[in-house]
This record gives structure tokens, sequence and C-alpha cells, in this order.
């Protein structure tokens, strides 16, 4: 059910809209921009909201609008007819300061029919929703939505120009082991190549490795699927950001099981480690910025779930670090559920679904299982950072990238702040006392997107409170030295 305060106040929280959240005044009249913002949404994994009425540069205040039912009219008249095919959606009025406004709420295309199209007109092609705007789509992206009709099959399709002698005799073995250990049914198979083939490592009468078998067991599956590895970047600090844009940049190759175990200790190495001592014991110990065992599944995920249709095969999965976030960004959306559904018990989907089946036989060298297919990644990402003091991750998924956030939190609960940085800024202007988002523009020099994205910071991690709103000023005091 819509909950319009809590929406407000999210809105005024991030300061513009949010990825399935579109605000325009229309004090004019219907924008014409509201077109492409439809088509993005019917594109959109969960759909989105249009709210027709508040004034975003005024703190989302009633505009007061006029010919409200002439309004809703020529919108329901637009999703019948400027689309292909034709969207749904659903139209209400609501009271905000005594005002009404327009709250549209636009239904998910099924993925069978994606992607929606403008049919003419200035806005004539396929607009999909990137964070907070309506993006054109590109040839190569309307290719994707196309590839998501229906259950994906590259990873089951034999790699182009493949051989059996380009499979790694160490992992094939191991995974040979495995498999037969884990099976009786496998087991009574003693013929190695008969049984790869059973397990969709080795395809087609001429037995040559598939994608998914390269993927998971290739000595350089690089050779044949050049984008498949995982881009890592280490940001340089705030301070340094102006003359150094990456402290380091490492391109991971090879099977998936080198990867995960490669990036994940490279994590490890680039990630700061507090010494934290035990009040009761005494004994002091390292202590992680990141949990291994969420790292480990986050990375095993960015690369396992990753789209492999041709026209994402140009792009790498993507895992940046800094002191305060890790980030890892695939290409392809999730498939078959939604971000709502992620880490409820029993809740899977595989878009790659031989290779997970591979992958559910191949380990790392630590001994664990490149991919459990038991829905259990996820909750074990939510497990190991709430064990660790961390917030919850935050999921984007937009169709065509799947992007993860984790965030930072010092020992006590909060972000740490260094010196010099914009944090520190708003932090030391606020000393002051209460202050808005133009006196804080003011103090600091900063603009007034770069305060925003740091308030929601600062907000989140319970550094400062937010006074006013929902139509009044807004201004921010800390809560903590």
């Amino acid at each position: 059910m819509f909950d319009l305060t809590a929406t407000l106040a999210a809105l005024r929280a991030e300061g513009g809209d949010l990825p399935g959240i579109e605000v325009k005044s229309a004090a004019g009249g219907l924008p014409e921009s509201i077109i492409s913002t439809l088509c993005s949404f019917a594109n959109r994994p969960g759909g989105g909201m249009i709210i027709l009425g508040l004034d975003e540069a005024a703190g989302f205040a009633p505009v007061g609008l006029t010919k409200l039912r002439e309004m809703k009219s020529s919108i329901a008249a637009k999703a019948r007819s400027a689309f292909d095919p034709p969207i749904t959606i659903h139209l209400d009025q609501a009271v905000v300061d005594g005002e009404a406004i327009i709250v549209g709420t636009v239904d998910e295309l099924d993925p069978s029919q994606k992607p929606c199209r403008v049919s003419g007109g200035q806005h004539r092609g396929v607009w999909i929703r990137a964070w907070d705007g309506d993006y054109r789509a590109s040839e190569l992206e309307v290719q994707g939505l196309l590839a998501n009709r229906s259950q994906p099959r590259f990873d089951a399709e034999a790699a182009t120009g493949g051989r059996r002698e380009d499979l790694d005799s160490e992992l094939v073995a191991d995974f040979l082991r495995n498999c037969r250990s884990g099976s009786n049914q496998l087991a009574r198979i003693h013929d190695d190549d008969e049984l790869l083939w059973r397990m969709g490592v080795l395809v087609d009468d001429n037995r040559t490795p598939s994608v998914a078998g390269i993927l998971a067991l290739g000595t350089y599956p690089q050779q044949h699927l050049p984008a498949t590895g995982l881009q890592a970047i280490l940001a340089a600090p705030p301070s340094e950001q102006r003359t150094t844009r990456a402290m380091d940049s490492r391109r991971f190759d090879g099977p998936i099981p080198r990867i995960i175990a490669d990036a994940t200790n490279w994590v490890a190495r680039s990630s700061a480690t507090a010494v934290v001592s035990n009040r009761v014991t005494g004994r002091v110990a390292d202590h992680p910025s990141w949990p291994a065992d969420a790292v480990r599944e986050l990375i095993g995920n960015a690369i396992i779930h990753r789209d492999l249709a041709p026209w994402a095969l140009g792009e790498t999965a993507l895992l940046r670090l800094d002191n305060e976030r890790l980030v890892t960004r695939n290409p392809g959306g999730l498939y078959g559920l939604d971000v709502s559904r992620l880490g409820q018990t029993g809740v899977t989907s595989a878009r790659n679904a031989n290779l997970v089946r591979i992958c559910q036989h191949v380990r790392l060298p630590d001994g664990t299982r490149a991919a459990e297919a038991l829905a259990s990644g996820i909750p074990t990402i939510l497990h190991a950072l709430e064990s660790a003091g961390l917030p919850k991750p935050l999921f984007y998924d937009d169709a065509l990238r799947f992007t993860v956030v984790l965030r930072q939190r010092s020992n006590n609960g909060r972000s740490t702040t260094q010196p010099n940085t914009s944090r520190a800024k708003i932090l030391l202007a606020l000393n002051s006392g209460p202050l808005d988002v133009r006196e804080l523009q003011a103090a600091t020099g900063l603009t007034p997107p770069n305060i925003r994205k740091h308030l929601r910071q600062l907000r989140t991690d319970g550094v400062l409170t937010q006074h006013g709103g929902q139509g009044q000023r807004a201004t921010y005091t800390r809560t903590t030295d």
C-alpha cells in the first residue's frame, strides 16, 4: 500500500528523485517528459511511481494543481496510445498540505513483452531508468531486454573456438571427484568425458567445452570470452582524488574459482584492518573492514550471475573499494525475482543455470564451493554484515545491471570521517548550530548535490538530525561529536 508520508520523507532525505519515484511539478500542465518516464518505469523491474504536483526545488512543497481530472484523462490516454505495447498505470489523488496531487503507479511490463517503446514523437524509442533519471537505451541495451524474454541459455552454448584441451586438468580432476562423491548416479558414470557431457561442461556431438565449462574449469577463459573477468579499483581517499583517481587497479582473470579467491584476498589486503581489544578477556585481535564471507559471496555472484548474452560480453563485472564502501556491479539485472525478495528463505533464481550447476561442484582453494545454489548466498552476506556490525547492503537493479553496495561503520557503529573531506567540512559547519542546504553551501563552498549526498549518509549513520521538511525549511544539526 502506498505510504505518502514515508515517500515524502524519502524524497526529502534524498533531495531529489529516487530510482522508482519521479516527481514533476506539472504547474504549467502535463510535462512532455512524462512520456520517457512512463516508458522507463514500464521497463524497470518493479515498475515505478510518478507524482505530479510537488516542487522539488521547494522541498517537495505542493504547487496547487488545477484541472486534475483533465490531467489524469490525458495520462490514461497516453498510456493506451503512446507506447508499444501499451502500459498499465493506476492513477490516484492524494493531499499534501491541503493541496491535491496526482499519484500514478506504473506496472512493470512482463519480461516477455519488453522492451516498452515510445511509438512516435520526440521521445520515440526505448527508455530505461538509471538511478533518478530516464535515458534512451542503446541498441545493445535493447538487445539485453529482448534476451530476457525467456530463460537465458547462453551459458549452455558451445564456447566459440573452444577445445577440450582448453580445460584445466587440475580443476577438471577435482570437479569429477566432487561430482562422483556427491551423487550416487554420477558415480556410476566411469567415463570422464561422458560425465563432463552430462554435467554440461562439454556439449554437442563433438564434445566441445560450453561457455559455462570454459568459465568454471578453463585454463584461461578470457582467451575466448575476454570480458568475463573482474575489474577491481581501489579508489583514492577523497583528499587525493583531484590528483589520483585510483590507488590500485587490477584485472582478475582465469577460471571462476581463482577469480573469486584472488579478488577476495585482494580486498583483504587492500582494506584497513582495525586492532580490537576485547574488554572482557583483554585479548587483541585484527578486525577486517569487510567480512570475508560477504566479500566472497558478492564477488561470486557478480561473475557467476552476470549476463552472458552477446550484448553484455563487452562489459566486465566491476569491484570498487574505498575506505567507506565496497561496490560490485555486473552486466545483467536479476533474473526471475526482484530486489524485494532477495534474502528470503527458499527464494532463488539463476540466470545461468548451467554455470551455477557446474560451480556447485567447483571448490575454491579454501575448500568452499564456488556456488551453493541453495538460496543461501544473500542470507550469508546479510548474516556476515550483521555479525560485523555493518549496515545492510543496498541493492540496485535496472534490468540491465545489478549493483550491490556495502557501507562501512566505525567500531561504535558510525562511519569514520577523514579530515579535510566534504563530510568533515559539513560537520564542522554544523558546529555553529542548525543550517539548511543553502547555508551549508555558503559555509563550505560545496555544491548542493554534493551536500545532499553527504547529508543522506550522515543521517543514515545517525551523526546528524533533520528538522522540518514536508514543505517547511529543512535544517540539520549534529547529534554526536
